[in-house]
């Protein structure tokens, strides 16, 4: 909201992304200043279920980054973490690419993971919308990020690895 306040969401425009079209990207940087909190949604869709990331507190400097995948009508494909440690008040690059059924997590440029939704899911729901910093308020309220989310990109195809890379190297760090 340009007041760089605490415990607000962003919220895109519904109808901008559709979960169930063949390919997108989201990339986004981010930095959290809190690791107290059990999770913290960085980027999610709402209503719920569909895709959502977000950050597990491993320590009290280290966090893991959590993600799951799932559909109304099949339920949860995967909910897992992605075994990587972030620091507090370091910005990082983030990309979740979705190609066919396939997903594939970036972090600062580099693949971390991949996830192959099986063609038996059926994941073809619109999103009502996406929430930059905050998993579904009426269902997580407690969840909400605290930090900073800097550049969020949406794209309608899937961005190849070198294009992925481009973008991580653009702004090494974004402007504070």
């Amino acid at each position: 909201d340009g007041n760089n306040s605490e415990g607000r969401a962003i919220s895109v425009a519904p109808g901008l992304l559709n979960g169930g079209q063949s390919e997108f990207t989201v990339s986004l940087w981010w930095l959290t200043t809190d690791l107290t909190r059990s999770q913290a949604g960085i980027l999610n869709t709402d209503p719920h279920p569909g895709f959502g990331l977000g950050i597990v507190p491993f320590s009290s400097t280290l966090c893991e980054l959590g993600y799951h995948i799932g559909n109304g009508t099949h339920g949860w494909w995967s909910e897992w973490r992605t075994g990587g440690r972030y620091e507090a008040n370091t910005w990082y690059h983030l990309v979740l690419l979705k190609q066919g059924t396939q997903y594939r997590l970036y972090m600062d440029g580099v693949n971390t993971d991949v996830f192959n939704l099986p063609e038996s899911a059926g994941y073809d729901f619109a999103i009502g919308s996406i929430l930059l910093g905050s998993p579904s308020p009426a269902t997580f309220p407690h969840a909400n990020f605290q930090g900073a989310l800097d550049d969020g990109r949406i794209y309608n195809r899937a961005l190849a690895a070198s294009e992925v890379a481009q973008l991580s190297a653009l702004e090494a760090t974004p402007p504070p």
